[in-house]
């Protein structure tokens, strides 16, 4: 996830979220920290750097509400965040890190059947990783 430009929007967010991340390493960790005021943050990642595998254990210490799983079925190529209200989904990180990526946000009130799609698939794959940390 962050820290390209999405701190905000973290920041701000409250309650149950569910993050799904291609590929997670430091810098996206140490991102995730903006999302303090959250009750329960899950986040699946498909590839993860071994020092954050690492850093997992330290992580969730100090933030338990976060939960972690590795993805091992088909490579994940969708970028998201998902609360009960909206999914938020994030473009790919640029090339040199400076730029932010693109962000569209999708209320539930727009698109219901959308978002319950997205959450199943997430769920699903969810139950299907592995714990990390």
């Amino acid at each position: 996830m962050p820290p390209d430009g999405l701190e905000d929007l973290l920041r701000d967010m409250v309650g149950d979220v569910d993050v799904c991340e291609p590929s997670l390493d430091e810098k996206g960790l140490d991102g995730l920290r903006a999302l303090r005021r959250c009750d329960l943050i899950r986040v699946l990642a498909y590839e993860v750097d071994a020092d954050v595998v690492r850093r997992i254990r330290e992580f969730t210490r100090e933030l338990p509400r976060f939960l972690f799983r590795r993805y091992r079925g088909r490579e994940i190529h969708d970028r998201f965040l998902l609360t009960p209200g909206e999914v938020v989904f994030i473009g790919p990180r640029a090339a040199d890190g400076d730029e932010p990526p693109g962000v569209v946000r999708v209320p539930s009130r727009l698109a219901r059947e959308m978002i319950e799609d997205v959450r199943l698939a997430f769920d699903r794959r969810w139950s299907a990783g592995d714990r990390l940390g």
